[in-house]
């Protein structure tokens, strides 16, 4: 569960710089939610439930991210 919440942040981060740069040379703006999707079930309520939990406090503050992007409504996991 751990690496997959992992993956899920990295992917989002991927994301939305490849947004960033589709808007750079014009080809759409960032109105849009960017749709991530996530097989493990374990990782998706991690994100959505930001309680915290005895698995997260092995994963290092920089893969947190993703939280921020969902809740922000930048990035839906799916």
């Amino acid at each position: 569960m751990e690496a997959e919440y992992i993956a899920a942040s990295d992917v989002a981060k991927e994301a939305l710089r490849l947004s960033r740069l589709m808007v750079m040379f014009r080809q759409s703006n960032l109105s849009w939610t960017l749709i991530v999707f996530n097989e493990s079930q374990g990782a998706v309520a991690l994100v959505r439930n930001p309680v915290d939990h005895n698995a997260l406090k092995h994963i290092e503050v920089q893969y947190h991210f993703v939280r921020e992007c969902v809740a922000r409504k930048k990035v839906a996991l799916k």
